[in-house]
């Protein structure tokens, strides 16, 4: 008997497929029009095309284009622009939704004719196309906003809370991939919602010059032919400004969002790795580069932990917890799995608010956490995840500086510079985790089962790399494994 092999649904795409679809469609439309055999309810494809290209040479049929795609494709920019602001709005401020939603909920509830009977009371005809087209495509572009940046990662989001990202970078490298992926599938609907509701704002109204205004006229005359061409019209337009739109996006969303490593891997591609681990071996000095007064205070701090507790559903998961945390040393925090040790690590970094107890630092506490669950930006390289997390700009010296240290570290891991984290294997990324938490100018380090999926070369280098930090900065571990806690671990406590 055969092993049963699993075979995955392959969607059938591609200009092939369109290609075919189309060449279906056609013999459909002359089958039905043989049938029909009425020139007047249903002409027969060829000669659509044969009124087309007579249209082709009339000034008023090719003013009627460029006037209507002036209309239609400004009205759906535009309001595409105001569907996302205010779905922006709604989203990064709540009170902002008790006055945006009755309006949004009237515009996409209110049948289209009703709001143009009215809107030909107030205002011009010719605005009327451009109106309605906001009326169409605000609201569902407003809605896919406001899923778009829900739908941004949490994970991503902590991580970002946790390493100080600033504003404009966790919009740029969280909020924006998840409005991009959210908003792009809708653009198909929106692009030829705009066109439906500027043509029978047209076809309405009868502005001077317009396709919608040609397209009732030929219907007027009963020029079946010509109604047909003039649709055919419609639709390509459409098709052409869904693809411009979908190609604008694209282009962002694929842009380097954040070109910041490009000056310093320059220096390590002219073979400066030697002239590198050479003043590094001389000065022995740290990677971190000296920039702020208050930056090089972040000195190693001790945390006072008392009677700490935090439960869920009514489940205790921390109880009572009383212990110190001595500076610069590494305390390796033990316990059953489910008892609370990543619970433990996101109250002290704010991600979680205890029930009750109290949490005391000595100094301000700058964390760098490496966690469980990895928590890189995938669409990124591990030097641009180092970049971000540290805060550095392109092209200043302290990008550079810390490039310069860290980069030969991560070609030792056989870790690759130039290819994004979504290519790295389970291990891979767990060692860039690592690395990430290691590169940041922080006081406490915590490292949440980071070894478990590491080669054992690439794990006693990681342990070099963690001695060296004894006496710099305190290290919280979290490991079930016996020997990692007898090399690395100075202090215990027991969760």
């Amino acid at each position: 008997m055969k092993q049963p092999q699993y075979k995955p649904v392959v969607k059938q795409t591609g200009k092939f497929s369109i290609l075919i679809g189309v060449i279906f469609f056609l013999f459909l439309w002359q089958f039905l029009s043989l049938v029909v055999n009425n020139q007047i309810l249903l002409p027969h494809p060829l000669t659509v095309l044969q009124a087309l290209g007579k249209l082709i040479f009339e000034k008023s049929f090719r003013l009627g284009i460029i006037s209507s795609l002036i209309s239609i494709v400004g009205g759906f920019f535009i309001g595409l622009i105001l569907g996302i602001l205010l779905g922006h709005l709604a989203f990064f401020m709540n009170w902002s939704e008790t006055f945006i939603n009755p309006v949004i909920y009237i515009l996409k509830s209110s049948p289209l004719a009703a709001i143009t009977i009215i809107l030909m009371i107030w205002i011009k005809t010719s605005v009327l196309p451009f109106a309605l087209i906001l009326i169409a495509i605000i609201p569902p572009i407003y809605y896919s906003t406001k899923s778009g940046l829900s739908g941004a990662a949490t994970n991503l989001l902590e991580m970002a809370f946790v390493f100080r990202f600033k504003k404009r970078h966790t919009y740029r490298t969280i909020y924006l991939p998840a409005l991009i992926k959210e908003t792009l599938p809708s653009l198909d609907y929106t692009s030829g919602l705009a066109w439906k509701a500027g043509i029978t704002g047209e076809i309405m109204a009868q502005p001077f010059s317009r396709i919608g205004t040609n397209l009732y006229n030929a219907k007027i005359r009963l020029e079946s032919s010509q109604v047909l061409a003039h649709l055919t019209v419609i639709l390509i337009l459409s098709l052409l400004m869904n693809y411009l739109v979908k190609t604008i996006i694209r282009f962002f969303n694929n842009k380097n969002l954040l070109p910041l490593v490009e000056d310093a891997k320059q220096h390590l591609q002219d073979n400066c790795f030697s002239k590198i681990e050479n003043e590094q071996q001389q000065s022995q000095s740290r990677h971190f580069p000296k920039v702020k007064d208050e930056q090089q205070k972040n000195i190693p701090n001790t945390v006072s932990i008392k009677n700490l507790n935090k439960s869920y559903k009514q489940q205790l998961v921390l109880n009572n917890l009383n212990c110190e945390i001595p500076k610069g040393l590494s305390t390796a925090i033990i316990g059953p799995s489910g008892q609370g040790k990543t619970t433990f690590f996101r109250i002290l970094t704010g991600l979680e608010q205890q029930d009750s107890g109290t949490i005391d630092f000595s100094l301000n506490p700058v964390f760098s956490y490496a966690f469980q669950d990895i928590r890189l930006l995938e669409n990124l390289t591990l030097s641009e995840n180092l970049l971000l997390a540290s805060g550095y700009t392109k092209n200043s010296s302290e990008a550079k500086m810390l490039l310069n240290y860290w980069e030969p570290i991560i070609m030792e891991l056989d870790l690759p510079l130039s290819k994004k984290i979504h290519t790295f294997s389970g291990g891979m990324k767990q060692k860039s985790s690592l690395i990430r938490a290691l590169a940041v100018n922080s006081n406490i380090i915590i490292l949440d089962e980071v070894f478990r999926e590491m080669d054992y070369e690439s794990e006693k280098l990681c342990l070099k790399l963690l001695d060296k930090e004894k006496g710099n900065r305190t290290i919280l571990l979290a490991t079930h494994r016996q020997d990692l806690i007898n090399s690395l671990a100075d202090f215990i406590i027991q969760i």
